[in-house]
């Protein structure tokens, strides 16, 4: 038989052990409630990450930290870059592009005005989308990626305009362009005169620029042209000999022929 003061089957102990489960149950529901915040603020947490991510994606800017397909800055003199354009201004049309995927249209435009320049009037009824952050972003990139002559026709432009920066570089340097079609030919129609040190390196390069200028799909000067051109192009004594046997040299390879032979027997 159970004493007085034993605890099975007492009153005390009964409630004791039922204040013990009470206490057990309310420290198993604060546990579930707190991992329960915790699964909601992790949920939380990667769903702004994502939203922040897939906005970031969905805002286009030229801000590429990898530099990945970045071009390198043009810069040299203006024959020198001009060898570089060709190359150059097709890896930044890429690089810039990819960017802003609306910004070859852009590019295309500002290319197509010529010499005529692009204006704010034009920037404000333009209908290319986001066309004025890319012509912001173009300006800030073609500063960037522009050094000595090229940099001077990006800085000449239309303040903060990079569309008419853009504009400027393809006139000044793109090699199918009508502008320097004409400045090629005016070069080959309008040599200086060349003295007898000079004459051979001056011949070089305006048969030089007579190829290029043909490599341009456009038409070679007739072979009259060439010969009155390399009259104006040689020496005065060289000239007078020419014009007096002129009979002798009906094409232009006879007459550059004798100047050939003039020089070397100079040289002789």
């Amino acid at each position: 038989m159970s004493g007085p003061g034993s605890p099975s089957g007492s009153p005390i102990g009964a409630t004791g052990a039922g204040q013990a489960e009470q206490v057990f149950a309310q420290l198993l529901l604060q546990l579930q409630q707190g991992q329960a915040q915790i699964a909601r603020e992790t949920r939380e947490g990667l769903q702004k990450l994502a939203d922040g991510f897939q906005k970031s994606a969905a805002r286009p800017g030229i801000v590429d930290v990898n530099g990945i397909g970045k071009p390198d800055v043009l810069k040299g003199s203006h024959e020198e870059v001009q060898k570089q354009w060709k190359p150059w201004s097709y890896k930044f049309e890429t690089w810039f592009c990819s960017q802003w995927p609306t910004g070859q249209q852009a590019l295309d435009y500002a290319r197509g005005k010529g010499d005529d320049p692009v204006s704010a009037v034009d920037l404000l009824n333009s209908t290319l989308q986001d066309v004025d952050a890319i012509d912001a972003h173009l300006h800030v990139a073609l500063v960037s990626l522009t050094q000595g002559m090229a940099y001077d026709v990006v800085y000449n432009s239309r303040k903060k305009c990079g569309l008419d920066a853009w504009r400027r570089l393809c006139v000044a340097y793109e090699p199918q362009n009508n502008r320097t079609n004409i400045r090629l030919l005016r070069r080959i129609l309008s040599p200086a005169r060349a003295t007898m040190s000079t004459m051979r390196s001056s011949l070089d390069r305006f048969e030089s620029d007579i190829v290029e200028y043909e490599s341009r799909g456009q038409t070679k000067p007739s072979d009259e042209t060439l010969r009155a051109v390399l009259l104006a192009m040689v020496s005065e004594n060289l000239e007078e000999h020419l014009e007096l046997n002129i009979q002798r040299f009906g094409t232009y390879p006879k007459m550059r022929s004798e100047v050939i032979s003039f020089l070397e027997q100079k040289a002789s």
